[in-house]
């Protein structure tokens, strides 16, 4: 896909099987997963597991598609592979294979009259692929498509042009069905989030409700309280008023009947002198 689709012409594949040793038994199970692939490649059956789900199904094809597309790169590659042992090989075959790679080199060098990938077609092919984006955008061309396309056609250049929109379109149709349900779950999280919102502000809506209505509750009672309080005092006040006007009434009335007994006393004795006077 980086690279271009013409990068094969350049590659070697150069298999190794790592620490161990590469014995014929290995060499040989290499030959016969190669022949597997190579008959795979040109369309001769090979033994496939079955899946009974849809989803297992899908990843069955995409497991084929990705075969396919192996064997298509071992297919072009065709001579440019080589199996080597590069820990317990003697200095002998690790000069054998030396000598095999620097030839499949000048073989290639040969058949690319006689071009190299160097780091300047490397570039190249970046902005071959960036101008081929941008004239697909100006064209209206979906991005999503468009690397799909790429990168399958990488992957198998010999893809007819019916599989290569079969497999688009269920890629398409499988992110589709992702984000509707991506967008099914955060609709379901978001409604969840929702309710808890709602409920959290009700339970503090009706929890600052209580509190008013004991605050008010408690407010009515204080103010009952002080008016009761406010009334026992004029009452006393009252009370004290009367009994202080009494008791000035009272000692004025005392006072005036004392004043008038007096006065009657005086004039009766006067009265009581003057007959006792006029009888003698």
């Amino acid at each position: 896909e980086t690279f271009g689709g013409g990068f094969k012409s350049y590659c070697l594949l150069v298999f190794s099987h790592g620490d161990s040793e590469l014995t014929d038994k290995d060499l040989d199970t290499y030959k016969r997963k190669q022949m597997e692939i190579g008959q795979a490649a040109s369309g001769y059956p090979t033994q496939q597991n079955v899946r009974k789900d849809q989803r297992g199904q899908d990843q069955e094809q995409g497991q084929d598609q990705g075969q396919k597309g192996l064997a298509n790169l071992l297919d072009e590659l065709s001579w440019k592979m080589l199996a080597v042992d590069n820990k317990h090989s003697t200095p002998l075959e690790k000069a054998h294979y030396r000598e095999q790679i620097v030839a499949m080199v000048d073989h290639m060098r040969t058949s690319n009259d006689p071009e190299i990938y160097t780091n300047d077609r490397f570039v190249k092919a970046q902005q071959e692929r960036e101008a081929m984006r941008q004239k697909g955008l100006r064209k209206g061309w979906n991005p999503s498509i468009m690397s799909k396309v790429e990168t399958i056609l990488a992957a198998n250049p010999s893809i007819s042009q019916e599989e290569l929109q079969a497999v688009v379109i269920r890629q398409l149709q499988e992110e589709l069905e992702e984000r509707s349900q991506m967008e099914k779950r955060e609709r379901q999280e978001r409604r969840e989030r929702e309710d808890r919102d709602w409920q959290l502000r009700h339970e503090r809506q009706e929890h600052e409700r209580q509190e008013r209505f004991q605050r008010d509750k408690w407010d009515k009672r204080r103010k009952e309280e002080k008016e009761e309080e406010e009334y026992e005092i004029r009452q006393q006040r009252q009370q004290k008023m009367w009994e202080d006007q009494v008791r000035e009434i009272g000692e004025e009335h005392r006072s005036l009947l004392e004043k008038a007994i007096v006065g009657f006393v005086y004039i009766a004795k006067k009265f009581v002198g003057w007959v006792f006077n006029s009888s003698f």
